[in-house]
């Protein structure tokens, strides 16, 4: 069973092994729900209201939201910064996370966006539902941000960033979900980890940080490639 939608600013297709019409249905609703918290550009987000009010005082926000900060949070203490969703002269070290409360401040005002990884935290989304819902197997592909599950077993290809026709495919990475991102129009990196949120963010690191990534990689379990 395969169905495709754009969302996230792309295409996302969900292929299952099974006919499961209300599992897919539920999939593309995580989807959509992440895209309403998260889009930076929509006044009414989650994440608009955040980059509003969260400077003056401590906002509410969903588990969703402090799974995907928690994560941001992280990657700018390892980093030292480099990895930084903020858009703003302040930076990400100036958001303060309250897991407990699901409660965020900032300490300055500042503008977060979320861009770099919110659409690897959708698939992530969708693949739980799917999971839940007793899917034997299948692949959720958001432009190329994706992650397989249960009995699917598929050929990845990776495309050159200088042509629509795939190279190569991936094989024996054993890892479920897979991330792409370009510098330029002649180099591309792909990483390989074991949530598509992590994938998506660490095509960001891998790209800043060059050789120095290695290390963020290995502390996530995860595999980095250049394609050029």
């Amino acid at each position: 069973m395969r169905r495709c939608r754009p969302l996230l600013g792309t295409f996302v297709e969900i292929e299952l092994l099974d006919e499961d019409s209300v599992a897919i249905e539920a999939a593309f609703a995580a989807i959509v729900n992440v895209e309403q918290l998260m889009n930076f550009y929509n006044p009414h987000s989650e994440l608009s209201k955040m980059n509003r009010d969260a400077a003056s005082d401590e906002t509410a926000v969903s588990l969703e939201m402090v799974a995907v900060l928690t994560l941001v949070g992280e990657l700018y203490e390892l980093t030292y910064g480099i990895f930084d969703a903020s858009t703003s002269m302040a930076n990400g070290g100036d958001v303060v996370v309250n897991s407990v409360n699901q409660t965020v401040k900032y300490r300055r005002p500042l503008q977060l966006n979320l861009g770099g990884i919110a659409k690897g935290y959708a698939v992530d989304q969708a693949v739980q539902v799917l999971q839940t819902a007793g899917v034997s197997g299948g692949l959720v592909n958001a432009g190329g941000d994706l992650r397989y599950f249960g009995d699917y077993l598929p050929t990845v290809w990776v495309k050159h960033p200088r042509s629509h026709a795939p190279i190569f495919p991936i094989r024996d990475l054993h890892k479920p979900a897979l991330a792409t991102s370009a510098p330029t129009s002649d180099i591309s990196v792909s990483v390989a980890a074991n949530t598509c949120m992590i994938a998506d963010a660490l095509t960001k690191v891998v790209l800043a940080m060059g050789d120095d990534a290695p290390p963020i990689l290995a502390r996530y379990d995860a595999l980095a490639f250049f394609t050029s």
